[in-house]
């Protein structure tokens, strides 16, 4: 699941690079499940992990490694 997260950061600092706003980069977790599977996290996660690579695109970079 940690790659899911890394992933989550990774897309908000995109999308932050290209131009979008935090809102953009929140609006597809209205999909995301609010309890963890298998595969991926639960959606209150997958939220801050958006938000920490909003705010850090350093710690986004960390999907690199």
């Amino acid at each position: 699941m940690d790659k899911e997260l890394e992933a989550d950061r990774f897309a908000a600092a995109a999308m932050k690079n290209a131009g979008m706003s935090l809102d953009d980069a929140l609006t597809m977790a209205v999909i995301f499940d609010e309890r963890p599977s298998r595969s991926h996290p639960a959606k209150v996660d997958r939220i801050q992990a958006i938000k920490e690579g909003w705010e850090n695109r350093d710690r986004a970079k960390s999907c690199n490694q």
